[in-house]
């Protein structure tokens, strides 16, 4: 085998950043040496059950999906078939290979397979997509053919998204020739956000002013001066077509969130979606929280599905202040409200999936990716509990799915 693939598998296996396990193939055909690749995580069928002629395939696609020149001597394409593997909107050069899915490999007949699943990429600031790709080759001696291939972007079930707070006039400062790309907004934000981590003397603040009564905190306010700001609310999972995002400003953290007045801009850097929108607020107003709510609609045929658009993320201008540890203290922050889980986060979707499967709602993995085992389970959720016959995942939904949990 060429020098080309081998350089390209190891490259595969290190992308993975994690573990890997070695597996030697037995040779294609009448090849002399066998197939050499380095597997990355989270593949469902066991490699030695997955001939190398699968695998050199899987490589190959890989390697044409990164427009490297050039196939090894064991493989081609047939060219009177149909492959459809270039995605005019991205350049995956950037990217990392997290995980591959194998969906399916199959035989229709004599030394005829079919080979599908799901390639998970993820680049250095975690921007993640993910392609299917599926494959038609034969095996004839010692060349694999490939008659058909192709891959397609998929659409984000929940997709995660981040919100920062820039004061206006910093970012109104900055010069446009600056910020010209999902990369340079995003760092921008993070040099430039407001820090809602609470420093230790307002950490202790926070403690006294929970410890006061209601007519304490009416006679002696804790004054917040409002400023303006610029939210900046980032998707890190590619966002397709017509799917879109939208934000508007609630006083608590529904699924039906007031309209904001304010104008609201969407930028789209191949697929990654930014807005941005103006508001005025008092960050770290205890008496008055405001939450910056975030939906999401992935628009085309998934409007034939309940639950769209949906919230994806609810933001309090609050800081991230922990729960005020007290001896008579039953119900836990979940529980409370008072902290707001993310289902694209894996951890939270693990806790989210446990408390289903503990009310007997989900009997999947408990793998914390959050798709369509787990919706239908919330749906179920929320059905049961009469709060919609939809996969809406909001304050109200998990207060109620993690009572009396003291979590």
């Amino acid at each position: 085998m060429r020098l080309i693939i081998l350089l390209l598998v190891v490259w595969l296996g290190l992308a993975g950043c994690a573990q890997m396990s070695k597996v030697n193939f037995p040779p294609i055909g009448l090849n002399t040496e066998p197939v050499h690749l380095i597997i990355p995580p989270r593949v469902p069928l066991n490699g030695k059950d997955l001939p190398a002629d699968a695998k050199l395939v899987l490589a190959t696609l890989i390697h044409q999906i990164y427009l490297y020149p050039g196939l090894p001597d064991q493989i081609t394409f047939n060219s009177s078939g149909r492959h459809e593997l270039y995605d005019n909107r991205l350049d995956y050069s950037a990217f990392l290979i997290r995980h591959i899915d194998i969906s399916t490999y199959e035989a229709f007949e004599k030394n005829h397979f079919r080979l599908d699943g799901i390639i998970h990429f993820e680049d250095h600031l975690t921007r993640r997509t993910s392609v299917h790709y599926s494959a038609y080759y034969r095996v004839s001696n010692k060349q694999v053919v490939v008659e058909e291939s192709s891959i397609s972007p998929i659409q984000p079930v929940y997709p995660r998204v981040e919100v920062f707070y820039i004061p206006e006039d910093i970012f109104v400062s900055a010069t446009s020739d600056i910020l010209t790309d999902f990369n340079s907004l995003y760092l921008f934000a993070l040099q430039n956000a407001i820090n809602m981590e609470p420093t230790t003397t307002e950490r202790k603040e926070r403690e006294q002013w929970e410890k006061m009564s209601l007519f304490e905190k009416v006679r002696k306010p804790r004054l917040i001066t409002s400023n303006r700001y610029v939210i900046l609310a980032f998707s890190l999972d590619r966002i397709l077509g017509n799917g879109y995002l939208n934000i508007n400003f609630s006083t608590s953290s529904s699924s039906c969130p007031t309209s904001s007045h304010e104008s609201l801009k969407i930028l789209d850097d191949s697929g990654w979606k930014i807005g941005l929108i103006g508001a005025e607020l008092a960050i770290d107003d205890w008496n008055s929280e405001v939450f910056v709510n975030v939906g999401y609609g992935p628009g085309g045929d998934f409007r034939l599905f309940s639950g769209y658009p949906m919230l994806v993320g609810s933001f309090n201008t609050t800081k991230n202040y922990p729960a005020v540890s007290d001896p008579d203290y039953i119900a836990g922050p979940l529980e409370q409200g008072l902290r707001f889980l993310n289902p694209s986060q894996r951890d939270d979707a693990r806790l989210i999936q446990r408390r289903l499967a503990e009310h007997g709602f989900y009997r999947m993995e408990i793998d914390g990716l959050f798709g369509p085992g787990s919706l239908s389970a919330l749906q179920a959720f929320r059905k049961n509990k009469r709060l919609g016959d939809n996969s809406n995942w909001d304050i109200t939904t998990q207060m109620e799915l993690f009572a009396g949990s003291e979590l």
